[in-house]
């Protein structure tokens, strides 16, 4: 049953590509067919989740790929990883349903290859959170890229052309020492079992002492081992992006579509902290921790420097886009501690932060269909004009920032236990954040719902869609629910697994 469910979701994403062929002249039927899918998609997904294992994997498919170079296609479904799946499956619905409003049906070419891209991304994502081949992990991590970059290209902003450049260029700095490293490392295990092997759980076991060859590099001696650990640690963090690696992210997220920003926002960032927790730290582990406080310290300052750029914002989209930065530093603070409490609250930090931060982005975009401009005082008075939407929007805004009684919550405040109990001054230092990303929210929201409305806001507002309540209400109600019982909905089901990686971490 497993095998099928996760079979089935993954080919529904696959099957619309073709079917978006088909109708590529034809919008509106694109626009059904993409709305389908994607709630299919999410419909099969969480139903697979009565069927995880909570340790261990389950092996949805193993075979030969490239037998000439030891490569195989090998998914497998574990807890960890079916978390980001869901945000995945929900993340697409969203930007789905966005792009129905945002995307006009009569270029039908255009239209299709809108929602081809997003199914692309998709496809492309659940290879990347359950490939347990480096080699399948890579083209999956890389397949992502050519669709977001026409996303923001095409469909973009004024600027398109610079972030999607932009993105581009720091996508390619990561990924190219990623490959690198990922081949010397096929390289190496071919003198250990006689041929090239690229599996995960093989190479986690490969001999140290191959690793510790000393290289020298610009006349300075480097390891075998430092080199591949610097290479895996650069791709992941600039697609996190941890500071200063972010600068690439406000632009993509200013530039790009709603439905751009919300995968983005939503799972693009996650390929980065689930590629550090799953593939680098259990491949490095003793380099992991001999470089914990330098990354802690980078997480902390990324935190700090977010909540502070966010709150300087005076564009709703790009004050959102950097409050990414700070919430993306606790996964990595939380990573970094090397304790049970933190890894709990990274992995939920990853889920919360994809769904409050991917709903406000869609808030926002039907803000700015209406009025067709970002700035703060460009909106105004919606608590008056909108009293259902402002009240379900303002949940998700301070879910994000982290209010009591919500996911945002129950995350950071486990990373915060698990940071004091290795490193005590890094949890004062960050402490700070909770204030700050209460202050900007509360910017956010003023502006939003209770300043004066903009006389051109209020006359273009045409009234509220009935999907636009529902997605933001719905959103708001997962984030209340974990947020109230995490223990029942997520930390009790995900620690088994949870225990399982940090004990191969020691």
């Amino acid at each position: 049953m497993t095998v099928t469910l996760a079979r089935l979701a993954f080919l529904l994403p696959a099957v619309t590509l073709l079917l978006l062929g088909f109708f590529h002249r034809r919008g509106e039927a694109a626009k059904r067919v993409s709305v389908v899918s994607a709630a299919l998609s999410l419909i099969a997904v969480t139903a697979l989740g009565l069927h995880v294992p909570q340790n261990g994997m389950t092996v949805l498919i193993d075979a030969n790929w490239i037998p000439a170079l030891g490569a195989r296609w090998k998914m497998v479904l574990t807890a960890p990883g079916y978390l980001m799946l869901w945000v995945t499956a929900f993340s697409t619905l969203l930007a789905v349903a966005a792009s129905v409003r945002e995307i006009s049906a009569e270029k039908g070419p255009a239209c299709a290859l809108h929602f081809a891209a997003l199914f692309l991304i998709q496809t492309a994502l659940y290879g990347v959170f359950t490939a347990r081949d480096l080699l399948l992990f890579f083209l999956s991590y890389e397949t992502v890229l050519i669709p977001m970059y026409l996303l923001i290209l095409i469909w973009g902003g004024r600027k398109r052309r610079y972030a999607a450049l932009k993105f581009l260029l720091f996508t390619i700095f990561g990924s190219l020492p990623l490959f690198v490293s990922i081949m010397i490392l096929g390289v190496v295990s071919a003198r250990v079992y006689g041929n090239m092997v690229f599996d995960l759980d093989i190479l986690i076991k490969l001999r140290p002492d191959l690793l510790a060859t000393t290289l020298k590099i610009f006349s300075l001696p480097v390891t075998l081992k430092g080199l591949l650990f610097a290479g895996f640690l650069l791709a992941f963090l600039v697609k996190i992006p941890l500071w200063p690696l972010h600068t690439w992210l406000p632009d993509a997220h200013t530039e790009a579509p709603t439905a751009g920003s919300i995968v983005l926002a939503g799972v693009l960032l996650k390929m980065g902290t689930y590629g550090l927790a799953v593939i680098a730290l259990p491949l490095f582990p003793s380099l992991a921790r001999e470089w914990a406080p330098f990354f802690s310290v980078l997480a902390v300052c990324g935190i700090l420097f977010g909540a502070l750029a966010s709150y300087a914002q005076d564009d709703a989209k790009r004050l959102v886009a950097y409050s990414s930065v700070s919430h993306m530093g606790f996964v990595v603070l939380g990573l970094f501690s090397f304790t049970v409490e933190g890894y709990l609250g990274a992995f939920l930090q990853m889920a919360a932060h994809g769904v409050a931060t991917g709903v406000l982005f869609y808030f926002v975009g039907a803000l700015y269909r209406r009025r067709h401009e970002r700035k703060l005082t460009s909106f105004g008075d919606l608590a008056t004009i909108e009293p259902a939407l402002t009240g379900w929007a303002g949940v998700a805004a301070f879910a994000s920032a982290a209010l009591p009684g919500t996911a945002g919550f129950a995350a950071e405040i486990l990373i915060f236990f698990g940071v004091f109990s290795t490193r005590p001054l890094l949890a004062f230092l960050v402490a700070p954040a909770v204030i700050l990303s209460a202050s900007y929210m509360l910017k956010f929201f003023r502006f939003v719902a209770f300043e004066e409305a903009d006389p051109e806001f209020r006359r273009r507002w045409d009234g509220i869609l009935p999907e636009e309540l529902f997605f933001v209400a719905l959103c708001a109600i997962l984030l209340v629910v974990v947020g109230v019982a995490p223990h029942g909905t997520v930390y009790s089901w995900i620690r088994p697994a949870i225990e399982g990686l940090l004990g191969g971490l020691r």
